[in-house]
């Protein structure tokens, strides 16, 4: 029976004080360009139209913000629009946002995106898949060997309708865990809290996407061990922008060539060297196919968080 690691009285203060630094070490490394530009955002002419986009919360708002700005800035150099974003306060309101007439576009996780389409009529536009994957996260004095030591403990991860977490729990059933009976799972809103239970030893685990870890400060990485629960083809880390319904046609299409050249110019390819960024991609009707029957099996879920009508 593997029971979960508290830390002693003596050592509250210490370890809180650890854990604010290693919260400012995780998003100043992974993030730091994104503070500065979502906390000056450039001046860019205003829009005849302003055109908001509605983001699930991804990162915190000022980050989603940050990490937006490029692609505001290269939509505007390409289409001479400017979109603004707004960030949902969670992933369960994003799906009824979708339905608010004050957003013209959404970005939410790929699995999202058939939802949104079946239910609010939404078009869909581009992805961009960051080619992340689910992946747990421990403290390496805990040298585990074998699932079955997982019985019994704390696993964090984020909030349930999030893939990395519905993928985890399935991956966990087939070795013979189940959620609530052989380990306790804590929903947590971003990645970033996931680490931090984790490293404050007030959970075992975590579930987190391999974008992050893999770009952790390395004396914080070598304090962690990976463990690789995902298979090929269940490579996720997307997300996709859509527009609502009845949005105009026109402006749908100049956003949506923009974005396709992201990555591509001359002044934004840079970019690309962050693992945040990669080059969107169309979300067409066989790509919309796909995406129905590899996520098919999870709507129930997801139409459970959809508001009552």
């Amino acid at each position: 029976m593997y029971a979960s690691r508290k830390p002693s009285q003596p050592m509250t203060n210490t370890l809180a004080a650890y854990c604010r630094i290693l919260s400012l070490a995780i998003l100043s490394t992974l993030l730091s360009e994104l503070v500065l530009a979502g906390t000056a955002e450039k001046i860019l002419p205003v829009s005849a139209k302003e055109i908001v986009l509605r983001a699930a919360p991804f990162l915190s708002p000022v980050l989603m913000r940050g990490w937006w700005e490029p692609l505001r800035e290269h939509i505007h150099a390409q289409a001479g629009m400017s979109v603004r974003i707004s960030t949902s306060p969670n992933f369960v309101e994003i799906l009824s946002d979708s339905a608010d007439s004050r957003y013209n576009l959404y970005l939410v996780p790929l699995h999202f995106v058939p939802l949104l389409i079946s239910k609010y009529s939404a078009n869909a536009m581009t992805a961009i898949n960051l080619k992340g994957y689910p992946e747990l996260i421990y403290h390496k004095d805990l040298d585990i060997k074998n699932i079955e030591e997982l019985r019994n403990g704390c696993i964090a991860m984020p909030h349930e309708i999030m893939w990395s977490s519905i993928y985890a729990k399935k991956w966990l059933a087939e070795k013979g865990l189940s959620a609530f009976v052989d380990y306790q799972p804590v929903h947590l809103t971003t990645f970033q809290e996931v680490v931090m239970k984790v490293f404050s030893g007030q959970c075992d685990l975590g579930v987190v996407n391999s974008v992050l870890p893999k770009n952790l400060p390395i004396t914080i990485k070598n304090t962690f061990k990976t463990l690789d629960i995902y298979q090929q083809e269940e490579i996720s880390g997307g997300m996709g922008i859509l527009a609502r319904k009845n949005f105009d046609s026109n402006l749908t299409r100049s956003i949506q060539d923009a974005l396709l050249s992201f990555g591509k110019t001359e002044s934004s390819a840079h970019h690309l060297s962050s693992p945040l960024y990669a080059v969107p991609t169309i979300l067409d009707q066989k790509n919309l196919e796909d995406l129905v029957q590899k996520y098919q099996a999870i709507q129930p879920l997801l139409s459970g968080y959809l508001p009552i009508e």
